[in-house]
């Protein structure tokens, strides 16, 4: 989200350099918001992933396909990257 919002404010910025601070921090709020819509859409999009790849058993096998789709899912709730990289090791 934040990677998103400093390259839309830094586009914005580019176009026209003398903003207020008021309408930088107005356009900001703005974009929180807009990530945090886009966010809960790459969230959906990555379920429909892992669910299809659970599905694909040259992948991931019968026995496997629950803890797969559970570990894979977590990954949503991790927010520590160490953390992030120790699930997907196990996942991998």
């Amino acid at each position: 989200m934040e990677a998103y919002i400093e390259h839309e404010l830094q586009k914005l910025i580019n176009k026209n350099s003398s903003l207020h601070e008021n309408v930088i921090k107005s356009q900001k709020e703005y974009l929180e918001k807009d990530a945090k819509s886009l966010l809960k859409g790459c969230q959906e999009h990555f379920r429909q992933s892992v669910t299809r790849i659970a599905r694909n058993h040259a992948i991931v096998n019968h026995e496997s396909l629950a803890q797969f789709q559970s570990m894979a899912l977590n990954l949503l709730k991790i927010n520590e990257k160490s953390e992030f990289d120790k699930v997907v090791e196990s996942i991998q």
